[in-house]
């Protein structure tokens, strides 16, 4: 009889933990104003809803932490003969190649460093070349182009600095090439350095739950993340977008170490359970 109640117990139990999970909603939304001087019209975003439909009050690893300030992160991993950061430099216009074809792009920082990557196929693998090594689409070379692009100007117009980049159109600026930004800005404004997700203290590590990183919330409390699609609709094409994850990482990574999360943080528990999301599909 005892077996019976235990056994019904734990049924009752695995039930209420995967009946109810966090739903992440995606959906597109266009903003009026334009202060980037690039595209014409409104700036449209990405729209990311993270609801918590759970009992409890809880906290996770922010998967979004390659969108940052609103602008999207993404990493070269094409093989180049030159660095792609000095494209910035280029004084010619980036023509479109992208308008009449259809991509896929996998949201939250699915390569493991904070980035995304726009994939030419429903599988996200990338292409492989007669060596066997892999490369990413050029369309992710063009994405780094312009949101690096936008960083920078906008630490620049912060300073005062009344110069432009080739990507940008003000009239009234002048052309301002990479090597003189070099010398106006900091290291950690011009590289835009992540902040560290650790305290070391002597030999101990205590991991540092702000709220730049991680998210808390309570039962039934969502919160909306936006990304700025300006490179997209600048470039063109057709986007499908879908999640890089089913579950939130209950780890942090610091230098080749997997450290674990706490269970609980105050009065939040750490989220280990399903996530749920539908795709979204974006044309310009």
């Amino acid at each position: 009889m005892k077996a019976k109640i235990i056994i019904l117990l734990l049924s009752i139990i695995t039930f209420n933990a995967f009946s109810q999970n966090v739903e992440i909603n995606l959906s597109e939304e266009c903003l009026s104003e334009n202060n980037f001087k690039i595209i014409k019209g409104k700036v449209p975003y990405l729209i990311v809803k993270i609801k918590n439909t759970t009992e409890k009050d809880i906290y996770f690893k922010n998967p979004f932490l390659s969108v940052k300030n609103e602008l999207p992160n993404f990493t070269s991993v094409t093989m180049h003969s030159f660095p792609v950061r000095n494209r910035i430099t280029k004084k010619s216009k980036l023509k479109s190649t992208y308008k009449h074809k259809a991509f896929y792009l996998k949201i939250g920082d699915v390569l493991g460093f904070n980035s995304l990557e726009v994939f030419e196929n429903k599988s996200f693998k990338r292409k492989e070349d007669r060596d066997g090594e892999y490369w990413s689409s050029f369309i992710n070379d063009d994405l780094l182009y312009i949101y690096e692009s936008i960083r920078l100007q906008k630490t620049l117009n912060k300073k005062g600095i009344n110069k432009k980049l080739s990507l940008f159109t003000d009239k009234d600026k002048e052309y301002i090439s990479l090597n003189e930004i070099k010398n106006k800005l900091s290291f950690s404004e011009f590289h835009e350095v992540s902040k560290e997700l650790v305290l070391k203290d002597k030999n101990n590590i205590d991991i540092m739950l702000n709220k730049d990183i991680f998210c808390f919330l309570k039962k039934g409390e969502s919160i909306d993340l936006k990304v700025n699609l300006i490179g997209f609709k600048l470039l063109g094409g057709v986007y499908h977008l879908s999640l890089g994850f089913d579950k939130f990482d209950n780890f942090i990574q610091y230098r080749n170490k997997k450290i674990a999360l706490p269970l609980k943080h105050e009065n939040y528990y750490l989220y280990q359970g399903k996530v749920e999301s539908k795709n979204l599909k974006i044309s310009f």
